[in-house]
């Protein structure tokens, strides 16, 4: 065996595919849902349905949907829809249940989902505003006028 013996289970680090690291869509057009008399046969859709439809399109995964995934996506709607519906059956709503959950799998919007599809959503600006809030949390509190130490402090801080 040619190079460097692999580890137990494992693929050595040059053999591991690279992960592609999905920046936030923050500004992004939603597109609209269908009509749900079309889909749903009801006048509106439910509003768990079209908050979880702009939740999709504004996610940093969708910079990864190609047109046609649109259509893969309405039919997530509608099982997300018959999921919730207390007209239906229960054996149906939790068939549309994991019909939704497949959907999400899919469409990489669960972590596991995302990390079996090697995407990681860019925690840059969010690590760096946490960073900051961690060392304003741990600076030094300023001393009390009346406080002896800090006379003493101030003492010595003008001789050095």
């Amino acid at each position: 065996m040619r190079g460097r013996k692999p580890k137990e289970g494992a693929l050595r680090p040059d053999q591991r595919k690279p992960v592609k690291e999905l920046v936030p869509n923050e500004n992004a057009d939603v597109p609209p849902l269908p009509e749900p008399m079309d889909y749903i046969g009801k006048e509106v859709w439910p509003r768990p349905v079209s908050e979880w439809w702009s939740s999709v399109w504004l996610s940093a995964m969708a910079n990864e949907y190609q047109p046609s995934d649109i259509h893969s996506l309405y039919i997530g709607a509608v099982h997300l829809a018959q999921s919730l519906d207390a007209d239906v059956r229960p054996a149906d709503r939790l068939k549309s249940a994991q019909q939704w959950q497949s959907c999400l799998k899919d469409f990489g919007l669960t972590p596991t989902a995302r990390e079996s599809l090697r995407w990681q959503v860019a925690q840059g600006l969010q690590a760096e505003k946490r960073t900051e809030e961690i060392r304003a949390a741990k600076a030094p509190a300023q001393p009390k006028a009346d406080d002896v130490n800090a006379k003493i402090i101030s003492l010595y801080g003008k001789y050095s």
